[in-house]
């Protein structure tokens, strides 16, 4: 069988391939698509109180079971993938709801273009916190639809022996604050531990250039010979053409190395002592 192609030459159309494969496309990587401010769910400031009193006699210390606002805090159990719901839900009748979230960036691919999209992921999963003063009512938790589910997605409350069982304060707290901070934050939180890191760095390392600020040998140069503590700092400096230890107070001294980069000035070696001065 043959057929007539436009240029009106005879061809076979079973010879004729057929190819149903797409073509290679090119991937376009744009911008990371972060979360939207009316979608994002900031943690709550939770400020601890004041421990309640524990009974004469007895031993340990005592927890810290109300906010600052007087409330009590309790954990909800919630069905699966329903707490940013359940929050939501709880903060819309007036109580403080808090669910634990770390942020992630995670990739996806949308009409051949690749980005990563910011995600919150609860902490812990089917668990819901809620802050409740004395006089709030419970029967809000339980109020159900038409097809006897729980509204707000609420499975129970956490009890022992029947009774809600009470959250520490000061701990859920410290998880709000660091949630802010950023800590649980998958791009933050390399530059707050690094940050960290800096802080508890010796102010004067073994071998770094250091300076003299104050005392009788201000605008001395020289390096230190230990890492400093706290208080004191070891530095050898060049008197009368000897090199002479000091002992002297940490904020005496300026440190010349990490001012001026990445420690291209620090010295390594031995060092020979001639005499040993405490100031």
């Amino acid at each position: 069988m043959f057929a007539k192609n436009a240029s009106g030459r005879a061809i076979k159309a079973q010879a004729t391939p057929v190819h149903y494969g797409r073509l290679p496309t090119k991937v376009k990587i744009v911008e990371d698509k972060p979360l939207a401010e009316e979608d994002r769910m900031e943690a709550p400031e939770i400020t601890p109180g004041a421990p309640r009193k524990l009974p004469k006699g007895a031993l340990g210390t005592p927890a810290i079971t109300r906010d600052a606002e007087g409330r009590r805090w309790y954990a909800l159990t919630v069905m699966a993938q329903t707490e940013r719901k359940c929050c939501l839900g709880l903060r819309k009748l007036g109580y403080a709801a808090y669910s634990p979230a770390e942020t992630i960036w995670v990739p996806y691919s949308r009409q051949q273009q690749k980005a990563k999209r910011e995600v919150q992921r609860p902490f812990f999963v089917r668990y819901v916190f809620i802050g409740m003063h004395d006089d709030d009512p419970w029967w809000p938790l339980r109020e159900r639809d038409a097809f006897g589910r729980n509204k707000l997605g609420i499975v129970g409350i956490v009890s022992n022996q029947g009774k809600p069982m009470l959250m520490r304060v000061d701990e859920l707290a410290k998880i709000a604050n660091h949630e802010r901070e950023g800590w649980y934050d998958e791009r933050k939180r390399p530059l707050l531990e690094q940050g960290e890191k800096e802080l508890s760095r010796p102010k004067v390392e073994a071998g770094e250039m250091v300076r003299i600020i104050d005392g009788a040998f201000a605008t001395y140069e020289g390096r230190a010979d230990e890492d400093s503590t706290a208080e004191k700092a070891r530095v050898w400096i060049n008197v009368f053409g000897r090199e002479t230890l000091m002992v002297m107070p940490i904020a005496d001294v300026e440190n010349l190395s990490r001012r001026s980069g990445s420690g291209e000035n620090r010295v390594r070696g031995p060092l020979i002592p001639q005499t040993d001065a405490v100031v």
